[in-house]
């Protein structure tokens, strides 16, 4: 045990009410952090020591959306990880299943939750980021690829899919191509109906919605955020939505959460505190957050702020910490340094007190730096009366509410169930009594315990690293060891050796050789089951995007290219029309046709594919080999230079080695300019050449490197310069 003494210049207040929750059925845990409050917690008992029964793990870890911060300070602060919602699988469960999103492989999946088999997944067309939403007999979530899904429990099959943003548009966000308006809330279930959001950049339009969840049709829809504000608001919906009462509560990125009125969608309040105030007590903000007492606990630094479910406003409570639980009187917190259980109904006014003089002191100390004099002096009097006031208050109120405390670095999740508080951090996930603080079970772990979830008389932990274990108390007499469920093999090829595996071989060959390209984007026009993919994926390092009208051919190739284990990450297969497709401009590195391979005919509208082609480099290699079948292998050099001429880049090359084939390279964009020092240029005017940038401009990508390896300007670094290729 440690002294509740080292919490002196970090603790604040607690007075939270617990909010009353009817879980769906109590063995089950329906949704992260077991419901729409978010509050963590279970009537369900766990007798420890705990035996672990199963152990999953997922083909691919998970790929979270943003990256985290430098681990260095920045201007004498360390910042911690605030938006994060996608580091680990989380799980819901209920009944004799447990689901869980992958962000690697766009997939959900069902396993049993009595030995961790698969029992169903299911493809979408982008990462699934967040924990799905069990309700009766139906799970509900949504998918980068801008869709929210309804699926049956049992088998997974489609129910209904609606999208929200307003049309079918994708670009390249966090390295794969996405909706321009993702899903990334979760789907929330209340009386019936289903809410989630979509779009994530207010300047791109963000919208809210409710749908009826028997079939999806809509109910109202918010579309006027974004621009209310001519598009400079903060609202960019991210993380696990709350509902309370008549409201929902949305996190926001890294600013504070917004409310929104359930029954229409109007917003109702926005918050927004300078970290430097008194008001917020610190850096806040963030997608971590829960309901209880009528005030949303919100933040993911050293400090979590309550806000006022009617208004947004502080003023409740402050306290340390990154995780919190709270039941009956007591809250549970997890800060890093220490696990702490607290009467918090002994705490409330004291700590209104506390955080006012905390700040009274810093501010005190600073003028006491700056002073001299008869001032000075002043002011070292009137700091050592409210350090003594501080004291006062500490043995005398704050002390007492402490029911006990111990020493703890874990500081992932924390949950409860009615008899144990569950916490899960780097290796490991302990158990400690809820009544003393005794701990009476812990395992190891691979990777940090980021979710933790009871359900059915089982703990379920997932992990940074794509496991999900699976603990339950033992029978009597019990001592069988865990099953391991590991992923299966990738394999070695997915598809059968017939008259067509030379015809694909030679052509991913021919094409390699004559582009050069083996980095970057790949379009691929036809993608029919994915060979050509295949072939491409196992020569080069393209994150390889195929799209192909037949959608039995599209799940035939995702199964194929699923089991290669490249499916997610390298390649992915969209169902969709070869004329008008969705992606962004300039995006392909290289340009390349499957269908052609078989029919000979030239896919998709010339004016659309030089739309995809990437500037500087960006290459159009069609084709076929001699040995590709009917017309295909026949294919006339002719025709295929004619086809490219009406693209107006210049002349391509053909080359009628093993059969046909046309390449053309793209150069610079006519007007294109150059940016290559700080402010422009060596003259430091600040002025660029370029001729072809004009509004009203879009997002065109988005995503790493992120903040961790960038320069802090504020320290005084320059920046770097970029001439010809080289940095």
């Amino acid at each position: 045990m440690t002294s509740i003494k080292s919490l002196r210049f970090n603790f604040v207040s607690i007075f939270i009410l617990f909010p009353i929750v009817a879980p769906a059925v109590e063995a089950d845990w329906p949704t992260y952090r077991h419901d729409n409050a978010r509050s963590g917690y279970t009537s369900e008992s766990l007798a420890a020591p705990l035996r672990a029964q199963w152990v999953y793990t997922a083909a691919h870890r998970p790929c979270p959306a943003w990256s985290g911060p430098a681990e260095r300070p920045r201007e004498g602060f360390r910042q911690l990880h605030r938006v994060i919602f996608d580091d680990a699988f989380q799980v819901s469960a209920a009944g004799e299943l447990v689901y869980f999103g992958s962000s690697s492989d766009n997939k959900v999946y069902a396993l049993e939750a009595g030995g961790g088999r698969e029992r169903w997944s299911f493809f979408t067309g982008g990462p699934v980021r967040l924990c799905p939403t069990v309700q009766k007999d139906r799970v509900f979530f949504g998918s980068d690829d801008g869709f929210a899904y309804c699926l049956k429990a049992e088998d997974g099959d489609l129910v209904w899919k609606t999208r929200l943003g307003p049309r079918d548009e994708r670009l390249l966000g966090n390295e794969r191509m996405i909706s321009r308006w993702p899903i990334r809330t979760n789907v929330l279930i209340e009386d019936d109906i289903a809410y989630f959001t979509a779009g994530i950049f207010p300047h791109e339009n963000v919208y809210v919605c409710a749908v009826r969840v028997d079939d999806g049709s809509l109910i109202w829809k918010n579309d006027t955020i974004s621009e209310a504000e001519a598009y400079r608001n903060e609202f960019s919906p991210q993380g696990y939505m709350l509902a309370g009462g008549k409201q929902l509560f949305i996190p926001s990125g890294r600013a504070l959460p917004v409310g929104f009125d359930r029954a229409t969608g109007r917003v109702v309040f926005t918050s927004n505190y300078g970290w430097r105030g008194e008001e917020a007590g610190g850096l806040i903000g963030g997608t971590y957050a829960l309901l209880a007492d009528e005030q949303i606990y919100t933040g993911s630094q050293t400090n979590l702020v309550a806000l006022d479910q009617r208004t947004g406003k502080v003023g409740f409570g402050w306290f340390p910490g990154r995780r919190l639980a709270v039941v009956g009187d007591m809250a549970y917190m997890a800060t890093g340094e220490q696990i702490i259980a607290m009467d918090r109904t002994k705490y409330a006014e004291a700590s209104r007190r506390r955080n006012s003089l905390e700040y009274k002191i810093k501010g005190l100390k600073s003028s006491v730096r700056s002073a001299s004099g008869e001032q000075r002096k002043k002011r070292e009097e009137q700091l050592a009366a409210a350090e003594k006031e501080l004291d006062v208050l500490y043995r005398e109120n704050i002390t007492p509410s402490v029911k006990w405390s111990l020493a703890s670095t874990s500081d992932a999740e924390l949950i409860l169930c009615e008899n144990l508080a569950l916490v899960g951090g780097e290796g490991v996930v302990n158990a400690y009594r809820r009544d003393s603080g005794e701990a009476v079970w812990n395992a190891k772990v691979d990777g940090k315990a980021s979710g933790l979830a009871v359900a059915g008389g089982q703990l379920y932990v997932s992990t940074t690293t794509g496991k999900v274990y699976c603990y339950a108390s033992p029978a009597a007499g019990e001592s069988k060891a865990p099953a391991v469920r590991p992923p299966e093999p990738p394999a070695a090829e997915p598809y059968p050796k017939d008259k067509l595996t030379d015809v694909y071989q030679a052509a991913a060959e021919a094409i390699l050789m004559e582009s050069g390209v083996t980095k970057g984007y790949c379009l691929i026009l036809g993608g029919e089951q994915g060979r050509l993919a295949w072939e491409l994926a196992k020569r080069t390092e393209l994150m390889i995007i195929a799209v192909e009208p037949d959608g039995k051919k599209v799940a035939a190739a995702r199964r194929a290219l699923d089991s290669t284990g490249l499916y997610g990450r390298r390649v992915i297969v969209d169902q969709g029309e070869l004329s008008g497709l969705p992606y962004s401009n300039y995006f392909a590195n290289l340009i390349v046709s499957d269908s052609m391979l078989l029919t000979g005919q030239i896919p998709g509208e010339q004016a659309e594919l030089v739309r995809h082609l990437k500037p500087c480099g960006g290459v159009m290699c069609l084709g076929a080999p001699a040995s590709a079948p009917g017309q295909a292998g026949k294919l006339s050099w002719y025709e295929v230079e004619k086809w490219f001429n009406v693209l107006q880049l210049g002349k391509c090359r053909i080359s009628q080695v093993n059969g046909v084939w046309a390449t053309i390279k793209r150069g610079r964009l006519p007007g294109a300019g150059r940016w290559t020092h700080q402010y422009g240029e060596p003259g430091n005017t600040a002025c660029s050449d370029d001729r072809v940038v004009a509004g009203p401009m879009g997002l065109l990508w988005f995503g790493e490197p992120g903040p961790a390896p960038m320069v802090n300007r504020h320290d005084a670094a320059a920046a770097p310069l970029a001439v010809n290729g080289r940095m």
